[in-house]
Order: C-alpha cells, then structure tokens, then sequence
C-alpha cells in the first residue's frame, strides 16, 4: 500500500521539533511525513508556496504562531489566501506553539515545577518557558533554545492529548490531523 505524504510547513525550530516526534508518526501513521523548515513566520508563505509547486505532498499543513496578531480568523484566512490550494490547511499556535508544552500541566509540572491555566492567553510563552529554565538550570548546562526547550519536553513524555485539554488551538491541531486519518 502506498502511503500518502502530509507536508508541514513550520514555522521555525519548534515546529519541526514537533513533527518530528514519534508522537506525531503514531497519530498519523498511514501517512508518510514530510516538512519543511520556513526559518520564521516571514518566510512561511514563499516556503509554503515552493513545497506545493514542487507537488511534494497531498496534504500541506502550515503550523505557525499566531504571536501578537489580533486575530486568528484573518490571518489564517490571509495566509489560506494567499497560498490557495485546496490541499492546504493552516494551524495556528495560539500565541507560541510553546504555549502548547505549557498546557500540557503534567510535563509542565514534571520539568518546570510548576503549572499555567488559560496559556493561550500568555503573552510570550516562549520567554516564560526560558526564564523558568534559566532559574532551574545552571546557563552552562541546558540551552535555552527553543527547540531544545521543545526536545526536553517531548523526551519528558509530553503528549499533544493532555495539552489538547488546556489549548483550544492544540485540540484543532489534533482535529486536522484526525481529518487526515479519514480522507
């Protein structure tokens, strides 16, 4: 059986660091997964673009952040716009994706001691991520890139299912991606 591909257009280091997780492999696993690293949210649509000219996939998902933009409607129908190809669907973390490794309350509490309610509503969830680090972790022996903050949570069993309860913007993620399994 040939599997169809599923391209994710990421944002940035996090992203991929999430695709890349063997737990996005056992939520789709009759898919081939593909992504592509846009290297920041300016560069999402030429990147988006190029991956659908190059007709890489059947599935393109875009995951960005929706950072400070007012509103996720319209920028999500910006970005749909602008890419226009029915095979396309949009994700937008709601502010970060790192406010989805802060929903996730169990690994929250096992790395960082503490927990967040409403973290969408966080305003950088990323900085609230690193300082939390910096005051756990000597600077010298954990990075505090994002992607690093990522692996540590992914490797801490963090699971898109429990921060699906506490993000709206994860249980839509885990929505698409329960669609892709039924196309």
């Amino acid at each position: 059986m040939v599997k169809s591909t599923v391209c994710f257009i990421c944002e940035g280091a996090s992203e991929v660091a999430l695709i890349e997780s063997e737990q996005i492999k056992n939520y789709i696993p009759d898919f081939r997964i593909d992504y592509r690293d846009a290297g920041g949210c300016s560069s999402i649509l030429k990147v988006a673009k190029r991956a659908i000219n190059q007709n890489i996939a059947d599935f393109y998902i875009v995951l960005t952040d929706l950072d400070n933009r007012p509103c996720v409607k319209q920028y999500a129908d910006n970005l749909l716009q602008n890419i226009n190809d029915s095979r396309c669907t949009i994700v937008l973390a709601i502010r970060e994706i790192e406010a989805w490794l802060l929903a996730d309350s169990v690994v929250t509490q096992k790395v960082l001691g503490i927990t967040y309610n409403d973290v969408e509503n966080l305003s950088n969830p990323s900085d609230i991520l690193k300082n939390q680090y910096n005051s756990l972790y000597p600077k010298n022996t954990i990075s505090t890139s994002h992607k690093r903050m990522m692996d540590e949570f992914l490797k801490s069993s963090f699971s898109l299912q429990e921060s699906a309860k506490n993000s709206p913007s994860a249980k839509r993620f885990l929505e698409k991606l329960e669609k892709l399994n039924f196309s």
